[in-house]
């Protein structure tokens, strides 16, 4: 980090994440490419997210996970999603 502290750096942290709400995320999208400090934030917290999935072990399911997944996947109601507009 460079030492010196932003406003948005909570929305930085929010965006390397891709965890912002979309009014967020478009906030973001404008000030980080500007500012230093919340593009330093962004660097560092994608290095900490990077070695927290190196750190943890990968899990293979059950061989009868997937079939039962993609049955109850098949039994599930569909709804139609609407889209909110920006």
């Amino acid at each position: 980090m460079n030492g010196q502290q932003c406003a948005h750096e909570e929305l930085a942290v929010g965006w390397a994440m891709h965890s912002l709400e979309p009014d967020e995320e478009a906030l973001a999208r404008d000030h980080v490419p500007t500012c230093p400090t919340c593009q330093s934030t962004v660097q560092a917290t994608q290095e900490v997210l990077a070695g927290i999935g190196g750190a943890v072990r990968q899990e293979q399911p059950p061989p009868h996970l997937r079939a039962r997944l993609l049955e109850q996947i098949e039994h599930t109601p569909r709804e139609i999603a609407h889209r909110s507009p920006r």
